[in-house]
């Protein structure tokens, strides 16, 4: 798959209120499958995934990651998902995932979260309903059935994994679509059930933080404190506070080489950029 302080995608839960009518409810079904992925000892086990149109990072969970026994690398990542929530991810793991009906297999790169979602659906669904011809084999047989989230595949994957071949359903139902995954279902449903919750996987990674962070963390000489407020109006207070000022730049200059220090015009100063509304993307650029 922005980066302010990272301390809260992989998925939001939006609450939903509303008042049963007793008319069906439209849900939406998410686009899930079962694929084969290979542990350190290349072990084959089954992992539930959800394939997110949208997001930009593929996301595995703790828990698939531990049972896999993968190898992470260390990262410091914020994700960023609907209104603009980031939550901090410290780990990422290689994980390699094969198809369950052909020879496709791939190698990717997934940020290592503790959830990614509820369960998927809420409830089960009557299939009874949808007409699904039985000569195709679908990418999760049990799409109907709650069950966790293992493994979010990330937009670009998720192109990669489609196939040419549809079947509408019919008129408010879903749609089947072909996927090297086996066929994955997906779209509108009509229920009884109201939804507590959205499902929102969107996701995608928050750099800029990081990179302002390393601009600012430059090598600082020690200085003194100085907290006090200039009294313009009264002639003591301004000179104690020139002469704590004095004081200050003399500490700086003996604690540097004197050969380092020349002027910088403001126009050419780092440190005056936010102040003229530069564009915070360059701040990166910006040096000495």
């Amino acid at each position: 798959m922005h980066y302010t302080p990272l301390e809260s995608m992989q998925s939001v839960a939006l609450s939903a209120h509303t008042s049963y009518n007793g008319k069906p409810n439209r849900q939406v079904l998410l686009s899930t499958a079962i694929v084969n992925v290979i542990d350190n000892r290349r072990n084959v086990h089954k992992c539930r995934v959800i394939l997110d149109s949208v997001s930009e990072s593929n996301i595995i969970t703790r828990e698939m990651c531990d049972l896999l026994g993968l190898e992470k690398s260390r990262i410091e990542l914020g994700i960023v998902g609907i209104n603009q929530e980031i939550i901090k991810a410290t780990y990422r793991a290689n994980v390699e995932i094969h198809s369950r009906f052909n020879s496709y297999t791939s190698t990717i790169s997934c940020i290592v979260l503790p959830k990614i979602s509820d369960n998927i659906p809420e409830i089960e669904i009557d299939r009874s309903n949808l007409s699904i011809p039985t000569n195709i084999r679908l990418a999760d047989p049990n799409f109907n059935k709650p069950a966790k989230v293992d493994l979010l595949i990330e937009a670009g994957l998720f192109w990669s994994l489609s196939c040419t071949g549809q079947i509408q359903l019919g008129n408010e139902q879903p749609l089947l679509h072909k996927t090297k995954l086996g066929w994955i279902i997906s779209g509108p449903i009509l229920s009884q059930f109201i939804p507590k919750a959205i499902n929102c996987n969107l996701s995608r990674e928050a750099l800029l933080h990081k990179q302002l962070s390393q601009f600012w963390e430059l090598e600082k000489p020690p200085t003194a404190r100085l907290n006090i407020t200039l009294h313009y109006n009264s002639k003591e207070a301004y000179a104690k506070a020139m002469v704590i000022e004095r004081n200050r730049v003399s500490e700086i200059q003996e604690s540097t080489d004197q050969n380092s220090w020349r002027h910088i015009r403001t126009h050419d100063n780092p440190a005056d950029l936010i102040s003229r509304e530069v564009n915070p993307f360059i701040l990166k650029d910006s040096k000495l």
